[in-house]
C-alpha cells in the first residue's frame, strides 16, 4: 500500500504476507485426502472498515520456473468524498520482485477480459 498505508480514514489496507512459500501437508474433505505436498503457497491479508465497491483480484505461482509469483489487484478507492482507481501488482521471478503500484506511479495500460482470458500490461519506468 506504500505511504497509503499510513492514512487512518482509509476504509481497507492490505498487506501481502508470504508470496512463494513450499507447502506440506494435507486435508481431508468428505472422506477424500487432498495432498498439498510440494505444492506452493501464498498469504495475503485485509482488513479494514468495509472492502472497496468494486475490484478485480488475481494471482498465481504455479509456473514451471518454482521460484516465480504473480499478483495484481485492482480496486475503486474512495477518497475524501470522491474516489480513484488504485492498483498493485508484482512479479516474482528468481529472487527478484518488479513492483507495479497506484503510488509507485506505475500505470495499467492495457486490461481486456475476453474469453475467460485477462489480457493486462503494466508499466513502470524504475524496473
Amino acid at each position: 500500500m506504500g505511504w497509503y498505508s499510513f492514512v487512518p480514514f482509509m476504509e481497507c489496507k492490505h498487506g501481502i504476507v508470504s508470496v512463494n512459500h513450499d507447502l506440506k501437508g494435507s486435508v481431508i474433505v468428505n472422506g477424500n485426502e487432498i495432498d498439498f505436498n510440494n505444492g506452493k503457497g501464498y498469504i495475503e491479508k485485509d482488513w479494514g472498515t468495509s472492502f472497496p465497491e468494486a475490484w478485480l483480484w488475481m494471482q498465481a505461482n504455479n509456473f514451471e520456473n518454482r521460484n516465480s509469483s504473480f499478483s495484481f489487484s485492482v480496486a475503486k478507492i474512495p477518497w475524501l468524498g470522491k474516489f480513484f482507481i488504485g492498483f498493485i501488482a508484482f512479479l516474482y521471478y528468481n529472487n527478484r520482485f518488479l513492483l507495479f503500484s497506484t503510488y509507485n506511479n506505475s500505470e495499467i495500460t492495457e486490461i481486456n477480459h475476453t474469453s475467460g482470458t485477462i489480457d493486462l500490461i503494466l508499466k513502470n519506468n524504475d524496473n
